[in-house]
């Protein structure tokens, strides 16, 4: 935090030029977001937007946002979990291929899952072909909905929550987990009491990361059809003509996204657990019975398989039905691979720059931060 002496002694140093210079490139979208948003009107297209959608729109983003977090908590964290403590087939494996739905946006994924779960699909076609009834005669999961959304950025960002409890699981005390052993705690009161109050403020990170992610999508909303506040914005720029009822859009979005930041903050608090010396041993993997690790396995490998390998299976087989009548796609490629890196290396210098002045104090140095934050 920046106090009121750091003003008074203000000084700009050479460590503080790259440091504004990253804060203000972070800073410039936002800034013109919230200008366009609280001095232009936004016109006639404002208030009708305002007057009979806004609520849809916001309500649509909250509830997408509550949905796909529980659905994120209850896939992420217990898998990390297993895959950090215990010794069960396929755990070296499933390791990192429960990472690899990250490769995978959530607009293929809704794509992909929209064409599976659909009337044409194939797990509709195979029912209707083995029973004999029509689609009138059964109940089948809709995708194009608020919990098809949720379901399908859950498949896309669960591995942010994942990533960062496995990463606090296996930098936990070990001695406070032996210590629970030894009282007779079980292994699930161990992970409720002790290993998951110590890795609350890693989560809530990893979550608060997801649902910013979440909040930003527009490709999988529009493409399912459920509306949200991205999709407002997107709408309201394009067929409105209206870039001002955009930005006060935008605003709304931005406020949400504070808040989770906020959240954040606020459930890490203070957080965090006394150490050992003995807290950088390796975790000690109990290896678990036959029946046990094969319901592990099975748990993982059924993540697996509905975050990653049926979308992607599904596109593989698009992709070769229709072979013969796809446009070519080198210069897409290119300009892909072109973007995707210099994307990429702009982040790591700017988090790489901001980084360095973690531990300095002083007005820039507490702008950057807050702008990365953001």
């Amino acid at each position: 935090m920046t106090s009121l002496s750091d003003i008074r002694s203000f000084r700009f140093r050479s460590v503080d030029g790259p440091a504004l210079m990253a804060g203000l490139i972070i800073a410039v979208p936002v800034f013109v977001t919230l200008i366009a948003g609280l001095v232009n009107g936004g016109g006639d297209a404002w208030s009708h937007i305002r007057d009979t959608l806004l609520v849809g729109y916001t309500g649509g983003t909250l509830g997408m946002l509550a949905l796909t977090g529980i659905m994120i908590l209850i896939t992420a964290v217990p898998a990390a979990w297993l895959v950090t403590m215990y010794q069960f087939p396929g755990r070296g494996v499933f390791e990192w291929l429960l990472i690899l739905p990250l490769a995978a946006p959530g607009y293929v994924l809704a794509y992909a899952y929209a064409d599976l779960m659909g009337l044409m699909g194939p797990f509709q076609v195979a029912i209707r072909d083995v029973t004999g009834l029509s689609a009138r005669d059964y109940w089948f999961p809709d995708m194009r909905n608020l919990p098809g959304l949720a379901f399908v950025l859950t498949c896309a960002l669960y591995p942010y929550v994942y990533l960062t409890a496995r990463a606090a699981f296996v930098s936990q005390s070990v001695c406070a987990l032996e210590a629970a052993r030894s009282l007779g705690a079980s292994s699930f009161r161990r992970f409720w009491q002790v290993a998951l109050p110590a890795a609350r403020p890693a989560i809530a990170a990893g979550l608060a990361l997801a649902l910013m992610e979440a909040a930003a999508d527009y490709g999988a909303a529009e493409y399912l059809g459920v509306p949200t506040l991205t999709f407002g914005i997107v709408r309201a720029w394009q067929s409105f003509g209206e870039p001002a009822a955009a930005a006060r859009l935008a605003l709304v979005l931005v406020a949400i996204v504070i808040g989770l930041i906020l959240a954040e903050r606020y459930t890490r608090g203070r957080a965090g657990s006394q150490q050992s010396s003995t807290r950088w041993r390796t975790v000690s993997r109990a290896r678990l019975p036959l029946g046990a690790g094969l319901a592990a396995s099975a748990l993982c490998g059924l993540i697996f398989l509905v975050a990653f390998v049926l979308p992607v299976s599904r596109l593989v087989w698009l992709v070769m039905e229709s072979r013969d009548s796809i446009a070519p796609i080198g210069r897409a490629l290119f300009n892909t691979l072109i973007l995707a890196g210099s994307g990429a290396a702009l982040a790591f210098v700017l988090a790489l720059v901001i980084a360095l002045t973690v531990r300095q104090s002083g007005l820039v140095a507490g702008f950057a931060r807050l702008m990365a934050s953001t």
